[in-house]
């Protein structure tokens, strides 16, 4: 019984519904398959089969409702948390699926993720190392599926927090391949004040990274949105790096 033979079946069983909502987003299928990205099955028995029950619950994978058994993730887009050398599963990131107003208006969360240690670990790191450590950088972003439109277009070096402000386990992981990280964290308000933290708080490390900040041209929300919506998408994104790194007025 493991997570790994879980995805494997989410992965095979990824709904015609998931698939076409993915392709509307421009997500290949190569993609699709590096990133084991599947559908969250409806039954919950089929969780069971792969993984144990307990260790279900101990990942607020599941919960009572009304003394039966529910998921969180249920009917959801999974993507896998691997560790950083693409190992091991360590946790699940679910994707809702709506429209942003659909979940405004049901206070459904974008992403929902399971219980892991989310302040050590990094989403996309097992692929993306060997292009930060080529281009001795790394974008940092606040989705993981701007990770995963930003591996469809070929930006390579790019990686997400997790859903949760920089750790300092996170910044050592980085430091292993690259000492120039860019902060592109989502052009809104949260965004902004999530990246001025992360300045405030690495101020100690400015002797050890070069950490700059990454401006979303106006009109777009993220990097995915950049992706989906420029022409030139790489020159976009090396525009966006190279007038970060001259951004000396941001660097630590």
């Amino acid at each position: 019984m493991s997570f790994q033979t879980f995805i494997e079946h989410c992965h095979k069983t990824l709904s015609d519904r998931h698939r076409q909502y993915l392709r509307g987003r421009g997500v290949s299928d190569h993609a699709i398959d590096m990133f084991s990205i599947g559908t969250f099955p409806q039954n919950i028995n089929v969780l069971f089969q792969h993984v144990d029950m307990k260790e279900c619950a101990e990942k607020k994978i599941v919960y009572k409702d009304n003394f039966k058994l529910s998921s969180f993730f249920t009917r959801d887009l999974i993507l896998p948390i691997y560790d950083s050398y693409g190992e091991k599963i360590i946790g699940l990131c679910g994707r809702a699926t709506l429209s942003d107003e659909e979940m405004k208006s049901n206070k459904i969360a974008k992403y929902y993720n399971s219980n892991y240690e989310k302040s050590k670990n990094l989403f996309g790191l097992h692929i993306a190392k060997e292009e930060i450590l080529k281009q001795d950088c790394v974008l940092l972003v606040e989705g993981n599926m701007d990770v995963v439109a930003a591996f469809d277009e070929g930006v390579n070096n790019v990686v997400a927090s997790c859903g949760t402000a920089l750790s300092d386990i996170q910044l050592a992981k980085l430091a292993r391949y690259t000492k120039n990280i860019i902060i592109l964290y989502d052009n809104d308000t949260a965004g902004v004040k999530a990246t001025d933290r992360i300045f405030k708080k690495f101020s100690k490390w400015k002797d050890y990274f070069s950490l700059h900040r990454g401006y979303v041209p106006s009109g777009y929300k993220d990097l995915d949105d950049i992706l989906r919506g420029s022409n030139n998408k790489k020159e976009v994104v090396a525009d966006i790096i190279n007038s970060a790194k001259g951004g000396l007025d941001y660097v630590l």
